[in-house]
């Protein structure tokens, strides 16, 4: 019977290893996927570096079911998206492909922060770069949003 060579087995540990690694980081973004599941109400927002009427930010919810998320302003559609999240970058990051609303079909890159059951949320303009950090400022393109949960 033929025995496998010393180097066989390294490499087929070492293809393990790496198999093991390339899993972690699949399973955090599931399970940050999960922490952004449900629905939230929109607490503030800001465009540009402009804060968002109160009757824009009260109008809006957010609903999260696995990767989709969907926003509604009053009701109606406002945007879809598939999102993908990496929980390891620093600041955490997400990125929407668009499937409804006035910027389906773009992607759009952002940033997040999840403490607790409140979101904060900036995004670039659609096709446009990730934001640097969790701020808009005038002249930007950068929306941030901040989230409060109302349902798991």
């Amino acid at each position: 019977m033929n025995r496998p060579t010393p180097m066989l087995v390294a490499g087929l540990l070492s293809l393990s290893a790496v198999s093991i690694r390339a899993q972690a980081p699949n399973v955090a973004a599931t399970q940050e996927i999960e922490r952004l599941r449900g629905t939230f109400a929109m607490v503030s927002g800001q465009a540009d570096g402009a804060d968002l009427p109160a009757t824009m930010t009260r109008a809006m919810k957010r609903v999260a079911e696995g990767n989709v998320t969907t926003v509604t302003m009053a009701g109606q559609l406002y945007m879809k998206a598939t999102f993908t999240v990496d929980p390891a970058a620093s600041p955490k990051t997400i990125d929407y492909d668009m499937t409804g609303g006035f910027t389906a079909g773009k992607k759009q890159l952002g940033l997040y922060r999840m403490s607790g059951d409140t979101v904060t949320f900036c995004f670039g303009s659609p096709g446009g770069e990730r934001p640097r950090d969790l701020q808009s400022r005038a002249g930007s393109g950068v929306t941030c949003s901040v989230w409060r949960r109302e349902s798991p």
